[in-house]
């Protein structure tokens, strides 16, 4: 009986200890892995929500101030700008002056427009002849394309 509870106190072997540490580090692989993807979403959706309502802003200047506003990517797509028309302005002015902001996307995010997206004075998404169109915008990280943002002519989001 004496020998039984000594060999209890002893604690764990080694061949235990090997065993859970694996188990462990198994888990712990897996547990990376999958919040590495939940990064990478939460990420895209957060870029997405952004450039949705820098939109919709864009939208509201230009019916609120009576003249078209844009909004462009920049050449690598890592960020855009809203600039209002120049038929705006009268007079002298500064070319700076009809940026209404610029937002930059978090790292390795890119978007790329099927077309420069302009919101006329009554708020309808028009191509450059003038004429409502639909627009669809990207979203990627890392060069491969993971959202997709449609707005219709009307300016609803999809």
């Amino acid at each position: 009986m004496d020998t039984i509870s000594r060999r209890s106190e002893r604690g764990f072997t080694l061949l235990e200890l090997i065993a859970s540490l694996g188990l462990s580090g198994i888990l712990l692989s897996i547990g990376v892995a999958n919040f590495a993807k939940v990064l990478e979403s939460y990420t895209l959706n957060s870029a997405l929500n952004q450039l949705q309502s820098d939109i919709l802003l864009a939208r509201s200047q230009a019916i609120s101030s009576g003249c078209a506003v844009s909004i462009a990517p920049n050449s690598d797509g890592s960020s855009y700008s809203a600039i209002a028309s120049s038929s705006c302005y009268y007079g002298s002015f500064n070319e700076s002056d009809r940026v209404l902001f610029t937002k930059s996307l978090p790292a390795r995010i890119t978007t790329a427009f099927s077309t420069t997206l302009t919101a006329n004075s009554r708020g309808f998404i028009v191509n450059q002849s003038g004429t409502p169109s639909q627009l669809t915008v990207s979203i990627a990280h890392s060069g491969t394309v993971r959202k997709r943002l449609t707005l219709s002519s009307a300016g609803r989001l999809s």
